[in-house]
């Protein structure tokens, strides 16, 4: 049986939070799209867990090969309590609508573990042309802006 003093410093140790990671998508990889959101007690132990890098032996998710960008909600350790995070978990869900999230989401396309592996093994079976062909499409846009900002500087440069 533990003290109360040392719950309470465990409980203070928690670095709680909810997180939502932001990826490319599979079929249109220029475009980007919620992922996945989760909750957690130690936000940077679970990120470590999806990557597959963590102390216990986790498995790599399946769609963290789309580039994805980690967005966190740090909350204060008094506030690390399931009902707390679970709930935040849910809102976050019901309103980013994240693709790979398959349990309490609303969206009709949510892609679940079996489809998330034949998903990733045929990305990794594309030629690195088209893989290649994906990267330069991402940038098209930014080259499309930089042309136009070009155009309007040399045109009032020249006036």
């Amino acid at each position: 049986m533990r003290t109360p003093a040392a719950y309470l410093r465990s409980l203070k140790r928690r670095r709680p939070g909810v997180y939502a990671y932001r990826t490319r998508r599979h079929h249109t990889p220029w475009r980007t799209e919620w992922g996945y959101v989760g909750k957690s007690r130690n936000l940077d132990t679970r990120d470590r867990c999806h990557h597959g890098t963590c102390h216990h032996p986790c498995a790599p998710k399946h769609w963290l090969d789309l580039e994805v960008r980690r967005y966190a909600l740090r909350l204060p350790w008094w506030l690390g309590f399931d009902f707390i995070t679970l709930s935040l978990e849910t809102l976050a869900i019901l309103v980013l609508r994240p693709r790979y999230n398959w349990q309490k989401n609303p969206r009709r396309d949510k892609v679940g573990p079996r489809e998330q592996r034949v998903q990733r093994q045929t990305r990794d079976a594309m030629p690195a042309t088209c893989r290649a062909r994906i990267r330069v499409a991402r940038y098209l846009p930014v080259l499309g802006i930089v042309m136009i900002l070009i155009g309007i500087g040399g045109y009032l440069w020249t006036r």
